[in-house]
This record gives C-alpha cells, sequence and structure tokens, in this order.
C-alpha cells in the first residue's frame, strides 16, 4: 500500500495600522525573533520571515 505525506505551506503577512511606515531598522530584527518565537511555541517551523516599513511576511509550515 501506498505511503501519502502532505506538505502544507502558508504565507502570513501582517500589516501596520494604517500602512503607517513603522518598522525601522532598529528594532526589525527583534521583531522578527520574536515573532519566530510565537510560531515555534506553537510547535511550526518558520521557513523566511522578512519585513519592510510598514508589514511583514512569515513563510511557514
Amino acid at each position: 500500500m501506498a505511503n501519502n505525506y502532505t506538505r502544507l505551506h502558508l504565507q502570513f503577512v501582517f500589516a501596520v495600522k494604517y500602512r503607517e511606515a513603522l518598522i525601522t531598522n532598529t528594532w526589525k530584527e527583534r521583531l522578527h525573533q520574536y515573532m519566530t518565537g510565537i510560531f515555534q511555541q506553537n510547535n511550526h517551523k518558520v521557513l523566511q520571515i522578512n519585513s519592510v516599513r510598514d508589514h511583514i511576511h512569515i513563510f511557514t509550515e
């Protein structure tokens, strides 16, 4: 009997309220670490995380 394997990838996009440019380089890395920690505590694997001044992308499986 054949085995079936499934892998689901999700992309989350979070935007700053009113799309204001609030994510600065001074604390962007700390924000990425914090959000990655939230995903890891819920037993998910973050494959990629990146942000610009007004939104953040998280690619996970």
